[in-house]
């Protein structure tokens, strides 16, 4: 963008900004990009002075200091002392006016209710908690936020929720928590769309460990054998059998096999890596396996 499309741009948002209509003298030749500059300056520092929607995308992001801290949430009519929901709610698409439109009639119904758009993809929807509500029922509005994306534009979004404590500065924590369990999610639980960072169980200790530590357990449980190279159908062995519980008849139900067909298949894989599925040690072990390729990959 050059120099004078960034004047022209940025005197648009002060007008947007502040009511105001601002103008610019005709500038020495050469003075363009220094104009710009101080332009860019101005609307960044009123937005962080008088744009509620920039200062909570700032106290996510743990970018507001804590001696400002009171005096933004008096100006903005936040309180700074309440329990609060917190939701993450990620599109593969830039969510359009549609999407928007929908979460806010959902949403916002209170003075208390925040929506904040962090980027095209990322929008963080904010609510006073009701020490009433138990878990389970911020579990049903995550649901209920994803599926009416889903039903109403055909957006298929992602949703990773928590619970702050007790203090508006506790909003960043659970930000940074929900986009953790989107990343976890992403690599581990691909088929969820619902997700909260206190239930990512195995995949958020696998997700903390040091690469080479999940390295060396892949060389010492498989030797030369890499999951990540598995082909469908061995994947689907693999996973029709843990969905079941270790089940050989119910694994086989699922994938339409005969019984006799499943221990075959099974017998193979033993002899591909070395681990029976059917003793729970050995099944543990490619879980673990399964899951430490996959987040070496996405290294």
């Amino acid at each position: 963008m050059s120099d004078l499309n960034q004047i022209q741009k940025s005197l648009a948002e002060l007008k947007k900004l502040t009511g105001l209509t601002l103008t610019m003298e005709r500038m020495p030749e050469g003075s363009e990009e220094e104009a710009a500059e101080k332009l860019n300056r101005l609307v960044t520092a009123w937005k962080s002075s008088y744009d509620r929607e920039a200062f909570i995308r700032k106290l996510l992001t743990g970018t507001v200091r804590e001696d400002d801290l009171e005096n933004a949430a008096s100006r903005f009519r936040l309180k700074e002392h309440t329990s609060r929901e917190l939701y993450l709610v990620r599109a593969g698409d830039p969510f359009g006016h549609e999407a928007e439109r929908v979460l806010k009639n959902l949403f916002v119904t209170k003075s208390g209710d925040l929506f904040v758009k962090m980027n095209d993809h990322l929008i963080v929807l904010i609510r006073e908690h009701d020490p009433s509500a138990g878990p389970e029922q911020i579990e049903v509005t995550a649901h209920t936020i994803a599926d009416m994306l889903s039903t109403e534009i055909l957006v298929y979004a992602k949703v990773a929720y928590g619970l702050t404590g007790e203090a508006l500065s506790d909003l960043s924590g659970t930000y940074g928590d929900a986009l953790t369990a989107l990343k976890i999610g992403d690599i581990f639980y691909s088929n969820e769309q619902v997700l909260t960072y206190g239930s990512l169980g195995l995949g958020k200790l696998i997700y903390d460990l040091p690469v080479e530590s999940c390295r060396k357990f892949l060389a010492e449980t498989l030797g030369d054998v890499d999951p990540a190279g598995f082909d469908d159908e061995t994947v689907a062995l693999i996973n029709a059998f843990f969905e079941n519980n270790l089940s050989i008849a119910e694994a086989s139900r699922q994938l339409y096999l005969h019984r006799n067909t499943m221990s075959y298949r099974l017998d193979k894989l033993r002899q591909l890596t070395g681990l029976d599925l059917r003793v729970f040690d050995d099944a543990l072990s490619l879980k673990v396996a399964m899951m430490i390729a996959g987040r070496l990959k996405a290294e």
